[in-house]
């Protein structure tokens, strides 16, 4: 479960969740539950303290600046990473098997 209503009580409309799948078979919906991503742009512990300071700033300068919410959360690093991962895995990459 986890549609709007009960769930988190910190939360005034209780669990929201990331992501909603429907199906055609049944013409109904799936709340997939999962552990939350450590940098998601939307409920990070970062952004949310970026919320409550800035208010409707931090919406406006989002609006402005795509990748805002991915450095205050730390996506963009994360990203960073990864394609520096790849980069190294690919120059490792021999086909000699």
């Amino acid at each position: 479960g986890g549609g709007g209503g009960g769930g988190d009580p910190a939360k005034p409309l209780g669990c929201l969740p990331h992501q909603l799948r429907g199906s055609l078979a049944t013409f109904g919906l799936v709340h997939p539950m999962a552990h939350a991503f450590e940098h998601c742009t939307a409920c990070n512990p970062k952004v949310c303290q970026a919320y409550r300071q800035q208010g409707f700033g931090l919406v406006k300068g989002a609006c402005a600046d795509a990748s805002l919410l991915g450095r205050v959360s730390g996506l963009e690093a994360f990203q960073a990473e990864c394609d520096a991962l790849e980069t190294d895995f690919a120059l490792d990459d021999d086909d000699d098997f």
